[in-house]
């Protein structure tokens, strides 16, 4: 007893040393990414991000107007095989892989942090696409909700709590991959902009009860507009990579240029 004792307090010890190693680590990867970042984005980054923002708003707005038959004007909006969750799908599928891409082009360095950050989120992000299409956490909820031991009155139901995870989950990563967000240059702000949009959508989604028209409008609108800023940062991300990994000078331009060059030598 009195070893094991001795071993746990060893431990223990082991571990609040090695704390502030690892605290000065990522402080370190902190500064250095704001020295790595680059200023300067792709010229259609504007253009970009007011494309998909008011595409975005004019299909909420359209999903609201073309309703089928005899559906409520809130169909798209109540039902997940609606428009609003199809478009919410292609946007996690589109950002997972802009994320991919970006994991891709830098395949020839080793499995650094940066590495790592694009492979975690081209398969989250995918896993998100599936989710909002096959309702995996609408499904694993109601499977809970019908197990009478689970049963509580703390929340309202266990589907909330998943989504709630969720967000607790990409807080967790967001934070460990932060020096790594932060050395991409605007990634940082649309996260963001994304997040604030996801708090939208569950604060609206949890307090709402029953849910309304107005509620359930607000509520899908705000995760729509999730997967918009999820999307331009994605894009944003991989631009940047496949700059700064040399693929924007590629060989075709070049041989395009030597045989011109040597038509009109000859």
């Amino acid at each position: 007893m009195t070893c094991r004792l001795k071993i746990t307090q060893y431990t223990q010890s082991r571990t609040i040393m090695a704390d502030p190693r690892l605290l000065n680590d990522y402080r370190f990867r902190l500064s250095r990414a704001s020295q790595l970042r680059v200023d300067e984005v792709h010229p259609w980054s504007n253009w970009m991000l007011s494309l998909v923002v008011a595409c975005t708003a004019a299909w909420i707005g359209a999903s609201l107007v073309l309703v089928p038959g005899e559906e409520p004007s809130h169909f798209h909006f109540l039902d997940e095989r609606g428009a609003i969750t199809v478009l919410s799908a292609l946007f996690l599928a589109a950002s997972s892989a802009f994320a991919l891409v970006a994991f891709l082009v830098s395949h020839h360095r080793p499995m650094d942090a940066d590495s790592w950050f694009w492979l975690v989120a081209a398969g989250g992000l995918a896993m998100l696409s599936l989710d909002e299409l096959l309702q995996f956490h609408e499904r694993l909820g109601g499977f809970l909700d019908a197990d009478p031991a689970l049963k509580t009155s703390a929340f309202r139901n266990w589907n909330d709590i998943i989504v709630i995870g969720y967000g607790f989950l990409a807080v967790g990563i967001g934070l460990y991959f932060l020096p790594v967000v932060l050395s991409y240059n605007r990634m940082i702000q649309l996260l963001g902009i994304a997040f604030f949009m996801f708090a939208i959508h569950t604060v609206v989604d949890s307090i709402a009860e029953p849910p309304t028209h107005t509620s359930v409008v607000i509520e899908e609108s705000a995760k729509l507009f999730t997967g918009a800023f999820i999307l331009l940062a994605m894009l944003q991300g991989m631009l940047q990579s496949v700059r700064l990994s040399g693929y924007s000078k590629a060989a075709i331009p070049a041989s395009i240029s030597e045989a011109t060059q040597r038509t009109n030598s000859g």
